[in-house]
């Protein structure tokens, strides 16, 4: 990396004065369509130009994905499915994400929300994305995010410091429009309580595999049921990449039994048994410490060797991607069209930093290109498996269609058996239920009713709570929400599975009192508060999009 810093100082210098004089003349908040190239949409009667629509845009919406890709962030989340609620598309994602943030931007005006530098600062401090491994705030890893992941992009340390302002106004208009929406504590202490119940009753059930015996459709059938639905049958968007996978090359793992121990010398004969115990361990311990250091140098230059890559990748904006791997010894490989779902062997490794246990194909698979931007083709380095990483190029995409009849045909028969088993199976449980009831009511118990109604088995469950885990072999998984509603001494509605349909009988119910209620209902009412507010603002984003009689003037 020092070496190509020295290569192009000259050049390096000519595009720092250029780009420190574009931001004291081109600040974007206050000017606009300054040497901005053509216009591409209008939003309250002005214009924005392509270089904000990408920017503010595109590349915002890729550098909110980015800060919460490995690191979950409930903010930045909840900002991008406010942004991008009603969104076809990923083009209509990025288009309405970019509607948002300046329609916020007007609101933050009008409403008076301005967030100030060290609002916006201390934000950024407590982001998960640039937190290390204690949890706080680490200038190391902030640093490497500004340098390496989002400098490809064109952006700089102001973008996050632009995207983190607009976050800010985001949370503070929620409020604003959400004021007066807090629900009634009544409300929240009755469904606490519907929460908090200890239930006795019994169950029993049909199979759906015993109606679906009984539907043997014609391929007229199939054919007349897959053409209503036909959208429903669609093939997997399929991707081909280019890639490096680079491994550290470690020492084999010495099994225990097979640890080194000192050579022998007559200087033994003069040691006790657990002087000599202790000099081995002492031994074996220093040449673990000599192996566990020669693993950390050779990760090192493992990782030393990809970030040299990548860096040669960014300088050449991704072009000769086979010609630098080859210079630097790195093999290259390059995959059939995959759907994610199926992926290659080296595409299906997990990724190290993913806490939901992500793979490289599944990070892959989210990236956003644009055939104006040839290095957004090119992946950042992956961290996966024991010490490897994989950088890869985007070479060809195959959208998602519409399956043929004959790609569906077996997939539509399934569907169209299991649709009319089910339909059936409801019915049959209705009326078992109606039955079972009826003999109830005359004074029978609900086993005897059962019994009567031709069920073989009855399943009885005691003082379950909403913690209860339903026995999946004769329990719906939904059996405490069903229940906790249905009087006494009554059926419950009939409970319908994808395989099974569930008839319920509720014996008792009992509420639990405990020290924690009043604690659990103020967090309650501050949840449900904070949903309401989302939901406020949502619509509010929606009546104001429309007032903004937003017009694209070209293809963006």
């Amino acid at each position: 990396m020092i070496e190509n810093i020295r290569k192009y100082t000259g050049l390096m210098i000519v595009v720092f004065v250029i780009l420190f004089v574009s931001f004291l003349l081109l600040d974007t908040s206050t000017v606009q369509n300054v040497g901005g190239g053509a216009s591409v949409l209008r939003i309250d009667g002005r214009t924005y130009s392509e270089k904000e629509y990408r920017r503010t845009g595109r590349n915002g919406f890729e550098l909110a994905q980015m800060l919460t890709a490995n690191r979950f962030d409930m903010d930045i989340q909840q900002f991008l499915m406010a942004a991008v609620m009603d969104a076809t598309d990923q083009g209509d994602a990025v288009q309405r994400f970019f509607i948002t943030r300046i329609l916020l931007r007007s609101a933050a005006e009008e409403f008076g929300l301005k967030p100030s530098d060290a609002e916006i600062s201390s934000y950024i401090r407590s982001m998960q994305a640039f937190a290390g491994p204690d949890g706080d705030f680490d200038t190391q890893t902030y640093s490497r995010f500004v340098e390496r992941q989002i400098g490809r992009l064109g952006m700089t340390e102001s973008d996050i410091r632009s995207l983190v302002k607009d976050i800010l106004v985001h949370q503070k208009l929620r409020e604003v429009v959400g004021s007066g929406l807090a629900p009634l504590r009544g409300a929240v202490e009755r469904g606490d309580a519907f929460e908090n119940q200890r239930i006795t009753g019994a169950l029993t059930h049909l199979n759906l595999a015993a109606f679906a015996d009984e539907v043997e459709p014609s391929d007229e059938d199939v054919r007349g049921f897959w053409e209503n639905i036909q959208d429903a049958f669609t093939t997997e968007p399929r991707r081909r990449f280019t890639y490096v996978f680079v491994k550290p090359d470690m020492p084999e793992d010495i099994p225990e039994e097979e640890e080194e121990l000192p050579e022998f010398s007559f200087d033994d004969l003069a040691l006790s048994e657990e002087e000599r115990a202790e000099r081995d361990a002492r031994f074996q311990a220093e040449r673990a410490a000599e192996r566990a250091e020669e693993r950390r140098r050779i990760q090192r230059e493992t990782d030393q060797l990809v970030e040299d890559f990548f860096d040669e990748l960014i300088i050449s904006e991704g072009a000769d991607f086979e010609e630098k791997a080859a210079e630097m010894g790195l093999e290259m490989r390059t995959t059939e069209l995959f759907p994610q779902s199926d992926p290659p062997a080296d595409l299906a490794v997990q990724l190290r930093q993913s806490r939901e246990g992500g793979t490289a194909a599944g990070e892959l698979f989210q990236m956003i290109t644009t055939e104006a931007d040839p290095f957004s083709k090119i992946s950042a380095p992956l961290a996966v498996g024991d010490g490897g990483w994989i950088i890869a190029r985007l070479d060809e995409t195959e959208p998602s269609r519409v399956m043929t009849f004959e790609e569906a045909e077996d997939e539509a028969r399934e569907l169209y058996i299991e649709d009319r088993a089910t339909a059936a199976m409801t019915e049959a449980a209705e009326a078992a239920a109606a039955k079972i009831g009826g003999a109830m009511e005359d004074g029978k118990s609900f086993a005897e009713a059962a019994e009567e109604a031709g069920f073989g088995e009855v399943h009885r469950f005691e003082e379950i709570t909403r913690m209860h885990m339903p026995d999946s072999a004769k329990e719906p998984q939904n059996l405490f929400e069903a229940a906790r509603t249905v009087t006494p001494g009554t059926l419950g509605d009939v409970i319908t599975e994808s395989d099974r349909a569930f008839i319920l009988f509720v014996a008792n119910r009992e509420l639990v009192i405990d020290d924690e209620v009043g604690t659990r209902i103020d967090t309650r009412l501050a949840q449900t508060t904070r949903g309401n507010e989302s939901m406020a603002f949502v619509a509010w984003l929606r009546a104001r999009t429309e007032a903004a009689s937003v017009q694209q003037l070209r293809g963006n």
